[in-house]
């Protein structure tokens, strides 16, 4: 039973104010579009035409009902044949991005297969990586670690010696050497090379690049 004035769930849905195009650039905001780094787009919600694609989906069904609607919804918004037909009506510049995503998923893809574990061969048989191969559950770009010159009390009253940054607040950032934290109240305040970073409870609350 929910509350008064709360039987209906309701979400409000918020775009980018000069639509969705400008992310082809390739542009990265809040989470949207991507970032080129050496060549290859990263980012967190890269499928631009899925999510244009959703937008127009939104307008057209104003009240979602799961799972009635799920396969309508899954379907419209992410199948291969409804991004080709969208990119066909919006251009080349929405097939080029498009492409280019589609092609760092396949590889990523095949990545994967190449370290998944064989379930089928007995434990004992398995080949292990070495230490020093990288193999993380989750794919996707290496964020700058950072260093301190000597540990920290942290915000949760334990002692630090560093972090890694998320790869979208690394673009830019080169750590090689340890840096030196700087404790002011509950935030951790650091500078590396021409930017200042400041750590707290809720994460990385500035950047500031000078």
């Amino acid at each position: 039973m929910r509350p008064p004035n709360f039987e209906i769930a309701q979400c409000h849905v918020m775009i980018p104010e000069h639509g969705l195009a400008r992310l082809l650039a390739p542009a990265f905001e809040n989470g949207l579009g991507a970032w080129k780094e050496a060549g290859v787009l990263n980012g967190i919600y890269r499928n631009v035409s899925g999510l244009e694609l959703t937008r127009r989906l939104i307008q057209i069904h104003s009240e979602w009902i799961i799972p009635k609607m799920n396969r309508l919804l899954v379907e419209s918004a992410t199948h291969p044949t409804r991004i080709e037909m969208l990119n066909s009506e919006l251009g080349k510049e929405w097939a080029n991005y498009w492409n280019n995503i589609y092609g760092k998923d396949v590889a990523e893809a095949m990545a994967a297969k190449g370290i998944a574990m064989p379930i089928q061969t007995p434990f004992a048989d398995v080949q292990f990586p070495e230490n020093d191969e990288k193999i993380r559950t989750r794919l996707g770009a290496e964020g700058a670690p950072i260093t301190f010159a000597e540990p920290i009390m942290g915000p949760f009253e334990t002692l630090i010696s560093g972090f890694n940054l998320p790869a979208h607040w690394s673009r830019g950032v080169d750590s090689p050497a340890p840096v030196v934290p700087v404790l002011e109240g509950p935030m951790i305040k650091l500078k590396v090379g021409n930017t200042e970073l400041c750590y707290g409870r809720t994460g990385i609350s500035d950047l500031i690049s000078y």
